[in-house]
C-alpha cells in the first residue's frame, strides 16, 4: 500500500515537472519571442515616423537629429532582435556611458527647445520610454540574480555592476522626462 502511494506521488511529481518544463519551453520559444517582436515593431514604427518627418521637411536628412535618433533606433532593433537580455543591457549601458552621444542629445535638447518640433521630441521620448519599459521588464530577473550572487562573489565588483545598471536605467527615465511624457506607440 505504501509503495503504491509513493510511486503515485513520484509519478505526480514527474508529470508536474514535465508540465512545468513544457510551459517554460513554450514561453521561451513563442511568447518571449513575440514580446521581443512587439518591441521591435514599436521601434520600427518610431523609425517610420522619423522618415515621415524627413519627407515632410520637419527634420533635415543627415542632420544631427536624424543621424542620432536613427542610430539609436537601429541599435535598439539590433539589440532587441537577438532575444538576449545581456546584449540589450550592454546597448542601454553604452547609450548612458557614451559621452559623445550624451553631448549630441544635449545639443538636440537645446535645438528642440528653440525649434519646438514636438513630433521629433515625441519620437525621442517614446524611444526612451520603450527602452525604459523593456529594461524594467527584463532587468528585474537580472537584478535578482546579481543580488543573489552578492552572497558568493566579491560584493564590490557586483555592486559596481549593479550601480552601472541602475545608472543606465535612471538615464533612460531622465531622458524620457526631458523629452516629454511616454505616449503609446
Amino acid at each position: 500500500m505504501m509503495n503504491a502511494l509513493n510511486s503515485q506521488i513520484f509519478l505526480n511529481y514527474v508529470i508536474l515537472l514535465t508540465a512545468l518544463w513544457f510551459g517554460l519551453w513554450l514561453y521561451n520559444t513563442y511568447v518571449r519571442m513575440a514580446e521581443f517582436d512587439r518591441y521591435r515593431f514599436r521601434i520600427f514604427a518610431l523609425r517610420d515616423r522619423l522618415s515621415i518627418l524627413i519627407m515632410n521637411g520637419e527634420v533635415k536628412e543627415g542632420s544631427l537629429e536624424h543621424k542620432t535618433l536613427l542610430s539609436l533606433l537601429n541599435g535598439a532593433v539590433q539589440s532587441i532582435g537577438t532575444f538576449k537580455v545581456t546584449i540589450f543591457l550592454r546597448f542601454i549601458i553604452q547609450i548612458s556611458q557614451d559621452d559623445t552621444l550624451q553631448k549630441q542629445i544635449k545639443k538636440i535638447q537645446k535645438h528642440l527647445s528653440a525649434s519646438n518640433n514636438e513630433d521629433y521630441a515625441e519620437i525621442l521620448s517614446e524611444f526612451y520610454c520603450l527602452m525604459d519599459e523593456k529594461m524594467k521588464k527584463d532587468i528585474r530577473t537580472f537584478k535578482i540574480t546579481v543580488s543573489f550572487l552578492k552572497l558568493f562573489i566579491d560584493t564590490k565588483k557586483v555592486q559596481q555592476r549593479q550601480d552601472v545598471i541602475n545608472h543606465a536605467q535612471q538615464d533612460m527615465r531622465d531622458k524620457t522626462i526631458a523629452f516629454g511624457s511616454c505616449a503609446v506607440v
